[in-house]
């Protein structure tokens, strides 16, 4: 059982919610629902904001990496 840190298990929490929301979103789409302008504009800020934050996560998860590798090949 892994645990995670609090500065890492929250931003992971709030994307995977934002993932789900996405999902939502797009069942809403396939179903038939005709969406106002409104909640189109809404969605596409939604969109852009869960984007945002998978991008910074992914580079976040991308120096952690860098920096374990660095550390393991560094020689004591």
């Amino acid at each position: 059982n892994l645990t995670l840190p609090p500065w890492l298990s929250g931003p992971l929490v709030h994307l995977v919610e934002g993932e789900r929301r996405m999902e939502q979103i797009v069942k809403a789409a396939m179903s038939g629902r005709n969406f106002t302008v409104q909640e189109l504009i809404g969605i596409q800020a939604t969109v852009f904001r869960y984007t945002q934050e998978l991008e910074v996560m992914s580079r976040v998860v991308d120096k952690a990496t860098a920096a374990v590798k660095t550390t393991l090949q560094t020689q004591v």
